[in-house]
């Protein structure tokens, strides 16, 4: 099944086929895309539910490395196309020069407004 598509799972995708057959980081993810790391989590979890990306832990000593292993995502080999379909009508509905779609998309969810 497709993924929905959001704005935060569509920047992470674009982030991710800058080099589509590498394992990525979340933080790594977060500072490519211009995403906060509370938002690419739960982006990356519905993505990789979907079948969209795969993960794995990766095998490192966290004694050796100095810190905890991380979780690795990467796409699935057979979902490339899929995503850069997803990223290319992406690009389609934005506002030129921003993260906002136009009045007129549909398909893509704005980010929700923080309420003060």
């Amino acid at each position: 099944m497709p993924p929905r598509m959001t704005i935060q799972r569509a920047l992470i995708l674009r982030a991710m086929l800058e080099a589509p057959f590498a394992d990525w980081y979340g933080l790594e993810l977060a500072q490519q895309s211009g995403l906060k790391s509370g938002t690419v989590y739960p982006a990356l979890a519905a993505l990789e539910e979907s079948g969209m990306l795969v993960s794995a832990w990766e095998e490192t000593d966290p004694v050796k490395a100095g810190r905890p292993r991380r979780r690795l995502y990467r796409i699935a080999g057979d979902r490339v196309a899929d995503a850069q379909l997803y990223v290319t009508h992406f690009d389609s509905v934005l506002v030129p020069g921003t993260k906002r779609p136009r009045r007129t998309a549909r398909g893509f969810s704005a980010p929700r407004e923080r309420s003060a």
